[in-house]
């Protein structure tokens, strides 16, 4: 088996919080095909990183400066570990670990240095219908504006190889004016204008039944503004770093 690192950042109130539920499967089922797991927690409960020790995984305490700073600080840890090939992983999304060879083949092989994970129409269909109607259009902005067509960036997982490594944890959205915390979606196209290979990989991934269930339920309505929202940060820092870099080639 590659030496592979799965990669995510957590922030729990409480271990009573279904998203912390949800963040110990997908950590459990990292550890259990014999992956490496480093979380990087801001959680201000500290049973939560406690909790992530039981399960197996290497934790670090994060400085509590918010999503961006706290990536940089993740990449840049996973950057003095031994390990050659790492997968960015939404912490509430146990079901992709599942796809892992599939998903860094590409790397492996030397097709690409990064590989930006996609859903097959079998995944998009288990996803809220408000959230995948938002992200098919923000992937079509990506695509018309950096010219990279038929990638999914709005899913979120990034796999990388030691290479593309410090473009993660050097990453800072800001030099273009935006605040976005998605800065895996930007290292990439920094990777790429600098001549490393991108590619993608769709997946039957399912969306957590029971996240779509609290999202389209008790939470629809704190969801209705969070997607519009991530849709307008995602697209203004898409537009920026294609202009800033030169996109479409």
């Amino acid at each position: 088996m590659e030496n592979i690192a799965v990669l995510t950042t957590t922030l729990y109130r409480s271990v009573n919080d279904l998203r912390f539920d949800l963040a110990c499967r997908m950590i459990g089922s990292a550890v259990g095909n014999g992956y490496n797991a480093l979380i990087l927690d801001e959680s201000p409960d500290s049973t939560v990183p406690q909790r992530f020790l039981k399960i197996g995984a290497a934790v670090k305490l994060g400085a509590g400066r918010g999503m961006p700073a706290g990536r940089r600080e993740l990449f840049s840890w996973a950057e003095d570990t031994n390990n050659d090939f790492f997968l960015w992983n939404e912490p509430e999304k146990d079901d992709l670990n599942r796809f892992i060879p599939e998903i860094i083949a590409p790397i492996v092989s030397g097709v690409a240095d990064i590989v930006i994970v996609g859903r097959t129409e079998v995944s998009w269909r288990s996803c809220p219908v408000l959230q995948a109607t938002s992200e098919r259009r923000a992937n079509e902005i990506y695509a018309e504006v950096t010219g990279l067509k038929g990638f999914d960036p709005m899913r979120g997982p990034v796999a990388f190889n030691r290479m593309a490594l410090p473009y993660f944890a050097k990453c800072d959205p800001t030099k273009y004016g935006s605040n976005t915390g998605y800065i895996q979606h930007v290292a990439p196209l920094e990777a790429y204008i600098d001549g490393l290979k991108l590619a993608h990989v769709e997946v039957d991934f399912f969306y957590p039944l029971a996240q779509r269930a609290e999202e389209e339920g008790p939470l629809f309505e704190t969801m209705k503004v969070k997607w519009p929202r991530q849709f307008e940060e995602c697209t203004d820092v898409y537009r920026r770093v294609a202009k800033a870099l030169g996109l479409p080639k």
